[in-house]
């Protein structure tokens, strides 16, 4: 029996996978676990909630929280959206790393270079640990900037349309305020003649 769940990301299909082995297992049938699959709701703010854009842009708010491997998921995931235009990912610091952080840091620009990642932006004063710097082997625009200012600013100048752009760091980090004024500001540059 085919479905399909209304979220990105192969790590959501594995959530409802084992949702799906919850139900049956508790004897639902597996025509209503698939028909309610089709109808699940995010219920968290900034968690690969996408958000539609004049000129075909998206946004991808997974602004939540961030460590390595919901890194490379957000990653995967970004990879795997058709884009018309070019695919960024702006990420800030991963916390509570110890350390290993500069490392797992570094690993995430190189995941993100392996996926042919079009724009890679990040912020933040310690966000320099991604040793951006470095990746000279890298097909992507790869900048750091150091506050939400300029990187809504660049990123503003820089966007096209059918361009995606994935927002990703610990919570402490606040993306989601970084998504939200860089939303407002397209939206603004689009609505004007």
């Amino acid at each position: 029996m085919a479905t399909s769940i209304p979220m990105l990301g192969e790590h959501n299909v594995a959530n409802a996978l084992a949702a799906a082995t919850v139900g049956l297992a508790v004897g639902m049938e597996l025509e209503d676990i698939a028909a309610a699959l089709t109808e699940l709701k995010q219920m968290s703010k900034w968690r690969m909630e996408v958000i539609q854009l004049p000129k075909d842009v998206t946004i991808v708010n997974d602004a939540y929280n961030a460590n390595p491997e919901s890194m490379s998921a957000a990653l995967e995931t970004l990879a795997s959206i058709p884009a018309e235009g070019k695919t960024w990912v702006v990420v800030g610091k991963m916390h509570e790393l110890g350390e290993s952080s500069k490392q797992l840091h570094e690993q995430v620009i190189s995941h993100a270079n392996q996926l042919e990642i079009s724009n890679i932006v990040a912020v933040g004063e310690s966000a320099d640990c991604y040793g951006l710097l470095d990746s000279s082997d890298s097909a992507a625009k790869s900048v750091w900037l150091p506050d939400f200012a300029s990187a809504t600013d660049y990123i503003v100048n820089g966007v096209n349309s059918g361009d995606v752009l994935l927002f990703k760091a610990s919570r402490a980090e606040q993306f989601e305020l970084l998504a939200k004024e860089i939303e407002d500001r397209l939206r603004k540059k689009w609505s004007q003649p």
